[in-house]
């Protein structure tokens, strides 16, 4: 069971370090978001467009 645990904790971090890597990369670039994907786990919802927090 604590292997179980450990595995999704791994993947967690996996995928916040990925989302750290993308918003340095937009930071760097000194885009603002717009027409950036964002995301709920687990699925893509869409392009950001005006009026999108």
């Amino acid at each position: 069971m604590a292997v179980t645990h450990i595995d999704a904790l791994e993947k967690q971090i996996r995928t916040l370090r990925t989302q750290q890597a993308v918003l340095r990369s937009v930071i760097r670039r000194n885009t603002t978001g717009r027409g950036l994907p964002y995301r709920i786990p687990g699925r893509t919802v869409g392009l950001r467009t005006p009026g999108h927090a």
